[in-house]
């Protein structure tokens, strides 16, 4: 009976070690964090004295949690380095279109400032009012034109009304006039007969 108890217990506890090993394995597993995998190495292994008895196999899972952490920063730092350097670019991109175009700014006010360029402008400010006051001249006749030939134009319809009624007044008076020497020949032809 001894040696059943003590087989039991041998058994017994070669399970609970073995679940407990399964158990840390599958809670390392699920840990992605390094510091997750520590703690849980440190919680789940057995105290004796002042001293943790951690196993040989929970040191190669937490050196693998620490090889992913490892490998996971990297990528993310890798990540973080890739932005700052299209940053950097960009940055640098509009900092040159920056002094490009206070270059130009600055030789535009340098070319404006001296005597000629002051010149320049004003026969430029000039040429165009003139042209603005040819335009405006232009239109201010073709307006003019526009009403005088409006004017002209209603003029003749009057004088083509007129002209009308009197050549349709003449052409009545005319068929009258035929009208009656053709009443005339009929009765004298008639008194004839």
């Amino acid at each position: 009976k001894k040696e059943l108890f003590i087989g039991l217990l041998a058994f017994g506890f070669a399970v609970n070690t073995t679940a407990q090993s399964t158990k840390t394995n599958d809670s390392l597993l699920s840990d992605t964090n390094f510091n997750q995998a520590y703690q849980t190495i440190v919680n789940e292994s057995e105290t004796y004295k002042d001293f943790k008895m951690i196993r040989l196999n929970d040191m190669e899972l937490l050196k693998e949690a620490a090889v992913l952490d490892y490998t996971h920063q990297s990528s993310l730092l890798k990540a973080m380095q890739s932005t700052l350097d299209k940053s950097d670019l960009k940055i640098n991109e509009l900092t040159k279109e920056k002094q490009d175009l206070q270059m130009a700014q600055s030789s535009f006010m340098n070319h404006f400032s001296s005597a000629k360029g002051l010149m320049i402008s004003w026969i430029a400010f000039v040429i165009s009012a003139m042209g603005l006051l040819v335009y405006w001249f232009k239109l201010k006749n073709a307006k003019l034109e526009a009403v005088h030939s409006k004017k002209s134009l209603s003029e003749v319809e009057d004088q083509f009304d007129q002209y009308k009624r009197t050549a349709m007044e003449r052409e009545m008076k005319v068929k009258r006039q035929l009208m009656d020497e053709i009443n005339k020949n009929k009765d004298n032809e008639i008194v004839k007969s």
